[in-house]
């Protein structure tokens, strides 16, 4: 059967992501969220429940490393 897709998922078309690009590299991306072994996204969601729950191998739409990439350029040079 299963659980209906969260609605904000659904509109930044959250997907599984090719090898080179995916949602752990991402600015919005939440590593241990509160502490636990969930991640989470600042743009679908920080609230508690499964639902909300973020895979790193992941993309959406709005997937954004402008600043990570600034800082590793910075790191580099």
């Amino acid at each position: 059967m299963g659980v209906p897709k969260l609605k904000a998922k659904a509109e930044r078309n959250y997907r599984k992501g090719p090898t080179w690009k995916d949602c752990s590299g991402c600015d919005h991306f939440v590593r241990n969220w509160q502490g636990g072994e969930e991640d989470r996204c600042r743009l679908i969601g920080l609230k508690p429940g499964r639902m909300y729950r973020i895979l790193p191998h992941y993309i959406c739409d709005d997937h954004d490393d402008t600043k990570t990439m600034a800082k590793i350029r910075k790191d580099c040079f």
